[in-house]
């Protein structure tokens, strides 16, 4: 379990987990931008520049 944590180990390992992560980070991320423009609503008061709020965060 610890041999992971040595940088020869954690770089080899690291290097061909991101390819596995960076395709459902990457499908999230524009997920995240269609909820935060299209579904979420907008504010009474602030209009459409309450949206960034949720781009932001």
């Amino acid at each position: 379990w610890f041999k992971y944590s040595a940088p020869t180990t954690f770089y080899g390992l690291a290097g061909k987990l991101i390819p596995w992560f960076a395709i459902p980070a990457a499908i999230l991320f524009a997920v995240g931008l269609y909820i935060g423009f299209a579904v979420a609503p907008m504010d009474a008061q602030q209009g459409e520049f309450y949206r960034i709020i949720f781009i932001h965060v």
